[in-house]
């Protein structure tokens, strides 16, 4: 493995912390909703995709560029994480059980303000909420459907 996929991999082992403690879920619109965390103040950005969020299909236009160039257009892998910091994009790196694919990674500053915020993550005890929601079946309760939700937070 190269030190740069090595150096990617770790970046991605301290980020997922950081926006799973300090993150939020964030709706797209266009694309899978994502956990993200934002330091407006730092310009830091950190996104995380999981197989549970998929990937828009290819578009039309990417189908037909792919076919004029005779290749078939890129699957994502199911994890995803994005990091930009004040100079734009610095890391883009997906994986899977099996594979880990380090599409952009950009070495800088930014690496140890993304350390700086793990261990401030670190201090904080995580707090992802999930809220989960079931809804019945029309066949019970006499065609009436019931939908129950409930927010799921770890202890302290």
């Amino acid at each position: 493995m190269s030190p740069r996929k090595e150096r990617a991999i770790e970046l991605r082992d301290v980020a997922l912390p950081v926006v799973k403690a300090l993150g939020a879920w964030q709706e797209t619109g266009s694309g899978p909703n994502l956990f993200s965390f934002n330091d407006a103040a730092r310009r830091f950005h950190i996104a995380y995709r999981s197989p549970f969020q998929k990937m828009s299909p290819p578009s039309g236009e990417t189908l037909r560029q792919s076919m004029v160039r005779g290749s078939l257009p890129k699957v994502n892998l199911p994890n995803g994480l994005d990091i930009w910091a004040a100079s734009g994009k610095v890391l883009n790196i997906e994986w899977s059980d099996k594979d880990v694919l380090v599409v952009s990674y950009r070495a800088g500053p930014w690496e140890s303000e993304l350390e700086r915020l793990a261990a401030g993550a670190a201090a904080t005890a995580p707090s992802v909420p999930m809220i989960m929601r079931h809804l019945s079946p029309k066949s019970l309760a006499s065609g009436r459907r019931t939908e129950i939700t409930w927010l799921c937070q770890s202890e302290t």
